[in-house]
């Protein structure tokens, strides 16, 4: 499962087609373009993970994860075949606004227009299955009856440690061949993309509603193309 492997976003949207992904309010500042597997990945996800114990961590149906794989890259790869046939196209504090407005700023310079939409797509989702994940132990401890989590509350479920566990590789960018590094800096650089990720997560909703007022002011149109990406008009 690697023949997607160091394709642009742009190159997957314009050979596989795109989607716009839609999350709660709170979780994405906008209906988000990105291309379908990543569109319709997430959307599984946001329906049925809250309630899969080990999500993430178990590797789950191998045959099945290839399949799926399969199903994306083929089309991209049909694509690329047949170019030539094929017409391409608030309740902040203070201290903590300037925290996620900080974060909302490094996330808009560090990345380009799909780049941006992946991040909120991601992110969101991260957001979002943590919610659901934390409402539905919340009911467990409160009585109610039918809870997925009724026969061991929060065991295996997902929760902000595992999570920023499996997102933290993510955000470190990796040229060429892997670098070999001493195992204490190896260790060092694992817990800080953890404690970045989490920090990520845990304030993706502030960090959604401050591009969303960016977003609606238009002050920050000239920049990567922001509202036109969010309105889905942005260049592929």
């Amino acid at each position: 499962m690697t023949s997607l492997k160091g394709k642009p976003l742009e190159d997957l949207a314009r050979l596989g087609g795109y989607n716009l992904l839609s999350l709660p309010a709170d979780f994405a500042p906008t209906k988000l373009r990105l291309p379908v597997c990543f569109v319709a990945i997430i959307t599984y996800l946001g329906c049925f993970a809250p309630t899969v114990r080990n999500v993430f961590v178990d590797a789950g149906d191998p045959k099945l994860a290839a399949r799926t794989y399969d199903y994306y890259a083929n089309q991209v790869h049909s694509a690329e075949k047949q170019q030539d046939k094929i017409q391409m196209t608030g309740g902040l504090s203070p201290r903590g606004y300037v925290k996620v407005k900080a974060m909302s700023l490094a996330i808009l310079a560090l990345s380009d227009s799909m780049q941006l939409n992946l991040i909120c797509g991601v992110f969101g989702l991260s957001a979002l299955l943590l919610h659901e994940t934390q409402r539905l132990i919340e009911l467990e401890r409160q009585g109610f009856r039918g809870s997925v989590c009724r026969a061991s509350i929060g065991s295996g479920l997902l929760n902000l440690d595992r999570l920023s566990g499996v997102l933290a590789p993510l955000l470190t960018e990796r040229e060429g061949e892997e670098t070999h590094e001493d195992t204490f800096r190896a260790i060092q650089r694992e817990i800080e993309g953890q404690r970045v990720a989490a920090m990520l997560i845990g304030s993706w909703r502030g960090v959604s509603r401050q591009l969303r007022i960016w977003e609606h002011r238009g002050a920050i149109a000239h920049h990567h193309g922001f509202s036109r990406t969010f309105s889905g008009s942005a260049e592929v």
